[in-house]
């Protein structure tokens, strides 16, 4: 676990964490969408945009937000954050991205090719969405 400030940190994601981790990327959703329609679609599903949860950031025993692995066009991999919060500064958003880049080297080297995590995405994404 990494120590940012005197009350956040980050760590890596654990099962356990699933539920908390929808909750922040639907309210983080939220104010990205225009529509009711789709407003309504995304506060009953997650989309591939969901990626591969690497690390949350925590808050007073809180997860405030998370770093995840995305596809982008099939093409490349790349490291995106989603936070339930606005006032999360810019230092601590930079060591959540910087801790999870750490994870995803351990966890998938650099043989992870956008294909495959673009199926396991899929797969995720597929059972959050069953599960919910």
């Amino acid at each position: 676990m990494e120590k940012q400030h005197d009350e956040q940190f980050c760590r890596p994601v654990y099962l356990e964490d699933m539920r908390a981790l929808v909750s922040v990327y639907r309210s983080g959703n939220k104010t990205n969408i225009r529509d009711k329609h789709s407003a309504s679609v995304a506060a009953n599903t997650v989309q591939a945009d969901f990626g591969i949860p690497l690390a949350i950031l925590q808050e007073d025993q809180q997860i405030i937000g998370f770093a995840r692995a995305v596809c982008v066009e099939g093409r490349s991999i790349e490291i995106h954050t989603c936070f339930d919060k606005k006032n999360v500064d810019n230092v601590s958003k930079r060591k959540l991205v910087l801790f999870s880049e750490e994870i995803f080297k351990q966890s998938f080297g650099d043989l992870c090719e956008a294909e495959i995590l673009a199926t396991d995405i899929t797969i995720l994404v597929r059972w959050i969405n069953q599960w919910n």
